[in-house]
């Protein structure tokens, strides 16, 4: 079947270079998506760790020094996984305009 004369307009990516675009963009997602899900099932556990500890605990002191460890360690683990997404982020958005640069440029379509 012949493609429509105005099926693609000059300048214009096809359809499949915005179909690779938007499938690696929607791939990072679900790749972001995961890592969030262990990121709380892991921050679960541990909470419910400490509550074990906290409930346990008869000494007003170490029931303190047991929050404070919690705190911090919640703190690292929230900084360390805001790095993790922003660098899976990055990576997607980085991969996702390789595949629509590279099909652009076998294809000599400007930008």
């Amino acid at each position: 079947m012949p493609e429509h004369p105005k099926a693609k307009m000059p300048g214009m990516p096809d359809f499949a270079d915005v179909m690779a675009f938007y499938t690696a963009l929607f791939e990072g997602m679900g790749e972001i998506g995961t890592e969030l899900m262990q990121f709380v099932s892991n921050r679960l556990a541990l909470d419910l760790a400490t509550q074990q500890q906290m409930l346990g605990c008869t000494d007003p002191a170490k029931l303190m020094q047991i929050h404070l460890d919690f705190l911090q360690r919640a703190f690292e683990d929230y900084a360390e996984e805001t790095g993790k997404v922003v660098n899976i982020g990055n990576r997607v958005m980085h991969d996702a305009l390789e595949r629509h640069l590279h099909k652009r440029d076998k294809d000599n379509t400007p930008i």
